[in-house]
């Protein structure tokens, strides 16, 4: 589950609301949801950020197909109570959007390329989108929608049945422009408190690691993502030659975040497949639930990056309620 800014918003339109809840349900927790962020003198609908993907401004809109009379680069006429309306197109409102963030992050020399032909420029990839939450995907080829708006960009009512598939259609869309490291945890919290200021970030931090600390003698450390993986993989088999199913086993990852290429629940999986464990739960330490007796946890890749409440209360109880059946392990920690 995403985190949003603010945690309860105020919904200007029902296909606002219809988008913001969508993504808040459907991504991970590395990503930052924000609802109309002040961005100088303009508030975006939603701005979405991921520090392994970089950000992405959509523009909404409740357009039905017969509210589109004329579409244009720059305009769009609109039928609206029996009356004609032109309006900048949402490609060029959410483009301004766009050039507005940058501009501001390119002032804050912390965001930006120190040296080489990009100095000065914003260090992460950031894109726009227009979801129309009314329209299909014929739609937009019928009615030439994407003549004047790229393709790429456009979201449309067919992505609400494709909740497993948004991570990466946000992911492709920010990579198409450029990949990225992963942008540190003080840059992530300083954009946070840029786009969504009633925070106080640093205390908050401060506190999340001091809890960290606390627990981390409780974790198993690993040169690699590998060989935490292989350490996972080999207690699989030993509770199997106990004859403890799959199904009361579960792996959760602290985040789903990007490695250089997949997510790390998608090469944890594949590397699980590959040394014969397979049909054991894996998810996001978000998606946890409460253990009962017969079931068997790993959760890897902890760093006090990230940390939560949420998840300080999730390994808390784990700790609690199944010792000696939950093991937490990282490559993440020096």
């Amino acid at each position: 589950m995403a985190i949003t800014y603010p945690a309860s918003p105020t919904f200007q339109t029902r296909g606002e609301k219809q988008v913001f809840t969508f993504l808040k349900n459907s991504l991970s927790n590395a990503w930052h949801l924000f609802y109309e962020p002040h961005v100088d003198d303009v508030t975006p609908d939603i701005v979405v950020f991921s520090p392994y993907a970089g950000a992405l401004i959509i523009e909404v809109k409740d357009y039905a197909t017969q509210t589109i009379k004329r579409l244009s680069p720059n305009y769009w006429e609109l039928s609206v109570e029996g009356q004609t309306k032109s309006i900048l197109s949402p490609y060029e409102q959410v483009r301004h959007y766009k050039h507005k963030l940058a501009k501001q992050l390119e002032k804050r020399n912390g965001f930006c390329v120190r040296e080489g032909i990009y100095q000065g420029k914003v260090m992460f990839p950031i894109m726009c989108a227009c979801w129309l939450v009314n329209i299909t995907e014929h739609d937009i080829g019928v009615m030439g929608i994407s003549k004047v708006i790229p393709d790429k960009l456009l979201l449309t009512k067919d992505r609400f049945e494709q909740p497993h598939v948004i991570e990466d259609v946000l992911y492709g869309i920010l990579a198409s422009k450029f990949k990225i490291n992963e942008v540190s945890t003080g840059l992530t919290n300083e954009l946070v408190q840029f786009l969504h200021p009633s925070l106080s970030v640093p205390e908050y931090e401060e506190i999340r690691k001091a809890w960290f600390r606390t627990f981390q003698s409780n974790i198993l450390t690993f040169a690699s993502v590998v060989d935490e993986v292989l350490f996972i993989a080999t207690e699989i088999r030993h509770l199997r030659a106990k004859g403890v199913s799959d199904a009361s086993i579960s792996i959760f990852v602290q985040e789903n975040r990007h490695l250089k290429r997949n997510s790390i629940l998608f090469d944890v999986e594949h590397i699980l497949a590959d040394m014969g464990v397979n049909g054991v739960r894996i998810g996001a330490l978000n998606d946890y639930l409460t253990p009962d007796r017969h079931t068997y946890t790993f959760v890897m890749d902890l760093k006090p990056t990230g940390m939560d409440e949420k998840k300080e209360a999730s390994l808390s109880e784990l700790l609690r309620e199944a010792s000696g059946r939950v093991w937490f392990t990282s490559s993440c920690l020096e």
